[in-house]
Parts: C-alpha cells; structure tokens; sequence
C-alpha cells in the first residue's frame, strides 16, 4: 500500500516488502520442517518455490497491460496487494495449531553444538545462499537488457523476462523435491550452478536466435538456488531451533552479499560497454560458490559438526 503513494512511498515501501520477505524466507522452512515429515520436507518446498515463482509470474504478466489500460504506474504496483492479502488468508488456519514446544536450550547452542557463526556447514550454507542469490538477483534485474544489446526487440526482452520466471518456478518445484530423496545434495549442488553457467554461456556465445532457449535453462537453474537452501536448512539442522537459527544466518549474511551483484553487474558493463565481462563474472562466481558450498550438502556435515 505504500508503494503507490509517490516516489517516496515506493522507497519506503520496497524497504518494507523486502524485510517481510526476508522473514517469510526464514520461517517457512521452519515452518515445513515443523509441520511435515521428514520424507515430505522436499515436496513441501517444491510446492512454496512453484508458487512463489508463479505468483511473481503472474503479477509481472500483469503490471504492464494495467498501467497501460489504467495510465497510472501506481494501479499497476498495486497489484501485489492482492496475493500478499491471498497469502495472508492462507496462513490463517495456521494459527490454530499449537505444536508442543521442546525444552529451551541453554545459551545459544545445545550442550556440545557450537553457535551457528562457528560452524563450516553454517558458512558453507551461507555461500550457497549469498551466491545464488546474488546471481538471482543480477540476472532479474539486467536480462531485459542483455537481451536487448544482443539485438532482441524490447517487447521480446520482457517475453524473456517472463520465460525466465517460468523457469524459476520449474526450477524451484523440481530441486529440492529430487534433492529431499537423498542424504547427500553435494550433486544437486553442483548440477544446479552448472545449469546456471550454462545458461549464462549461452546467452554470451550462442546465436541470438535461441537466446530464448538459454534464458529458460538459467531460469531452471536459478530458480534450483532459490529452493534448494530450503532442504539444506532442513537437512542439516538438528532441531527446530537451529534450523531457524542456519536460515537466519544463511540468509541475513547471504541477502548482504547478493545486494552487490546488481551493482558491480551494472559497474563492469558501464567500464566494458558490454555485458560480456558481467555474464562471466556470474559464470566464475557461480562456479567459486559451488566449490564453497559442497560442505552443506554433506550429510556429516549437521550444524553440530
């Protein structure tokens, strides 16, 4: 709602958006971990990486045939009013439930398990998050662009965009509901950042032409990121507690990271006139990232380790 009051409400508004989210992306691993079996943990996070991405999917689709037909931006913002009071409604019976709580844990940690920040898996997690996201991010908000330096009309750089999000969704359904089935998601980590490298190569060096093909590869890949972090806090967690405790740190310290990307993306194609030095920069970092996070989908690796 603050975001259709003018330029500054659409600042101030954003800020808001992006703090629930963040507590949203936290919780609901917790919550699913909480609420299912162990054997349905994957499932249950395909299901809320397909909505999330579907639902960003159908309010982007949205957003320009609004402005055009109301002739005001604000109405066409507005729109994410609508699935946040749909969410909302949806959480609702929730509330009814009341699990019983386990004993509290002395201090900050259970007897014999370090805090989180003193954990590799923990940091490990963190870079799986931050870099994915970075990658996430940089891509949602530079592809238009890219597409349409490579010699794509605009009206099919926003088609691209909205393939993009539909790969996301694919993505963010098929990762963890595979990834839930084993013990080990070392593989899933690694395929999920050469799926991403590999449609970011292709954008750099096949032909325009099928530009549409690679766009829905990185979308298969990024939207495995996103949902994959869900099983990995999961998995790794001993309790309740401290896999809010790995998602909070994964995500806080990852967000911070992933906030660069757009930026330095936007800083090397300015200094390059291309965006060839910014693709191959998420190509490396993606690659860097899985190396750093094979840790975190160890099964020996559980935050008590």
């Amino acid at each position: 709602m603050l975001r259709v009051l003018g330029l500054p409400g659409l600042l101030v508004g954003t800020v808001v958006v992006g703090a629930a989210t963040a507590v949203v992306n936290v919780l609901i691993p917790v919550l699913v971990r909480k609420r299912f079996p162990r054997e349905r943990v994957g499932t249950m996070m395909g299901v809320y990486a397909l909505s999330m991405g579907a639902g960003s999917a159908l309010v982007a689709a949205l957003v320009v045939p609004v402005a055009r037909a109301t002739g005001a931006w604000q109405w066409a913002v507005g729109l994410a009013v609508v699935p946040a009071v749909l969410a909302a409604a949806g959480m609702t019976p929730q509330l009814r439930h009341r699990a019983p709580r386990p004993a509290p844990a002395a201090g900050t940690a259970r007897a014999g398990r370090p805090h989180v920040a003193r954990t590799a898996v923990a940091w490990s997690l963190t870079a799986f998050f931050g870099v994915q996201t970075l990658a996430f991010y940089t891509t949602l908000a530079w592809l238009p662009s890219v597409l349409v330096q490579a010699g794509l009309g605009s009206g099919a750089a926003g088609t691209g965009q909205a393939l993009l999000i539909c790969g996301v969704a694919g993505g963010g359904f098929a990762a963890p509901v595979l990834a839930a089935r084993h013990a080990d998601q070392r593989p899933h980590i690694l395929v999920t950042a050469l799926v991403c490298a590999l449609g970011l190569g292709g954008l750099l060096l096949a032909p325009t032409g099928t530009s549409m093909v690679w766009v829905v590869v990185l979308g298969v890949g990024l939207g495995a990121g996103q949902a994959l972090p869900g099983v990995l806090y999961a998995r790794r967690g001993g309790d309740h507690d401290h896999v809010t405790a790995l998602s909070t740190m994964a995500q806080t310290c990852g967000f911070l990271l992933a906030a660069t990307g757009p930026a330095v993306a936007a800083a090397l194609h300015t200094a390059t006139g291309t965006w060839t030095a910014p693709l191959t920069m998420l190509c490396v970092t993606l690659l860097l990232g899985a190396a750093a996070s094979l840790r975190a989908g160890h099964d020996a690796g559980r935050l008590r380790r």
